[in-house]
């Protein structure tokens, strides 16, 4: 299975032997990865700026165009075509710029969402990156987790954000101002004289307050936009990482406890009331050398002590197994692989110690070759081939 081969590669950096020259190695490929994320997205992002750039180029040339064609007929309308035909071309013109503006903008402010999406994952891989590479002095330019958004309503930030003239603003702004000359050509040629019963500079005065309200509109869209993107863009995030906490599996370290050649000491788990046995297993700490894991979780387990146990080896490669989906956590994962240890018990019963309130309510000594079908179902495959690996390979050396 995939999964197994990617997770038995991540925890062979803790098997014996290995813990000097992998964890490097490891460290750097994933540093290498993040990097080759990191320009990935960067690229991506500035496709995507060139791209809103373009069209925001083409606009203004194709508006600037336009407007350069009607001042020359205007111009000489009286060489080239009189007034009335002029009318309905000017009428038409402006309309279709304005609507072309209009889908100029709709584009641009989804240019907008794809951007704030590549920024925070740009800032979230940057802050991965200096994680991974440990750089505490480092700090991340754009923190991921600073948001943009105004704090109060009306605040200096929140007009400076809206009277800031980025791309979607001014062609939002361009597309009121195209409105605005529509409106204002279809009054001089006379389409709304009833507006003129009342005072013209009123008329005027209220159309330019108009138009420069929905200017305003246009700019604080653009920005609300932006804003629910990047939550957007979080909330997406925030998801991603909930489901690979839950996809990863905990790396730690397992003990097989035997006496007698064929004898196994196993306990009956606190936090269940079912008949099943497991032998003792624990997570692997940050840095800690599996072998001394194995040490300490069987002493905090069972209180046997390191003197009282005489290694005879491992099993070659660690083993995994999946926890059913209602037993999964952020803090089991998917779940578990584990380095395993053999060890012979030279100790007295009299140290074995379940500790009230511990993780094990019961101990006994059973036969391996029964602790498969004594377990759990989803930990019985790794016990049957921890079993199979000391029948062949172990107690066929041992003098008991």
């Amino acid at each position: 299975m995939a999964w197994f081969a990617h997770v038995s590669a991540k925890a062979r950096m803790s098997q014996p032997g290995s813990e000097d020259t992998e964890p490097e190695a490891i460290l750097n490929n994933r540093a290498n990865f993040l990097l080759a994320e990191l320009g990935h997205f960067e690229q991506a992002f500035l496709q995507n700026e060139q791209m809103g750039e373009g069209r925001f180029r083409f606009f203004l040339t194709l508006i600037t165009a336009a407007i350069t064609g009607l001042v020359a007929l205007h111009t000489a309308k009286d060489e080239i075509i009189d007034g009335q035909q002029l009318q309905p071309i000017v009428m038409y013109t402006l309309g279709l710029l304005w609507l072309f503006g209009l889908l100029t903008y709709l584009r641009m402010l989804q240019r907008d969402r794809v951007n704030e999406g590549y920024k925070q994952d740009l800032k979230h891989i940057r802050g991965l990156l200096r994680d991974e590479l440990r750089l505490t002095n480092y700090e991340v330019p754009f923190s991921p987790h600073a948001s943009s958004t105004e704090k109060e309503l009306f605040s200096p930030e929140w007009w400076e954000r809206r009277l800031r003239a980025g791309y979607t603003q001014t062609v939002g702004a361009i597309c009121v101002l195209l409105m605005g000359m529509l409106v204002l050509y279809l009054f001089q040629i006379g389409k709304f004289d009833w507006l003129f019963k009342v005072n013209p500079l009123l008329v005027y005065l209220g159309v330019l307050i108009f138009f420069v309200v929905l200017s305003f509109v246009a700019s604080h869209i653009a920005v609300i936009n932006r804003d629910k993107a990047e939550e957007r863009a979080k909330t997406a995030r925030d998801k991603a990482e909930e489901r690979a906490r839950s996809e990863y599996f905990r790396a730690g370290v397992g003990a097989v406890i035997v006496k007698d050649k064929d004898l196994v000491l196993a306990f009956k788990r606190a936090d269940t009331d079912d008949d099943v046995w497991q032998v003792p297993q624990g997570g692997l700490r940050v840095g800690e050398k599996p072998l001394k894991a194995a040490y300490r979780e069987v002493l905090e387990e069972t209180g046997i002590r390191r003197q009282d146990l005489k290694s005879l080896g491992t099993y070659p490669e660690p083993l995994a197994y999946e926890l059913p989906v209602g037993d999964r956590s952020e803090k089991t994962g998917r779940g578990q692989v584990h380095c395993w240890f053999y060890f012979e018990f030279r100790g007295s019963e009299d140290t074995i110690n379940v500790k009230k309130g511990g993780e094990f309510r019961d101990w006994d000594w059973i036969t391996f070759h029964d602790l498969p079908s004594s377990a759990v179902a989803f930990r019985r495959p790794v016990y049957q081939r921890l079993y199979e690996q000391f029948r062949e390979n172990i107690a066929t050396k041992l003098a008991f």
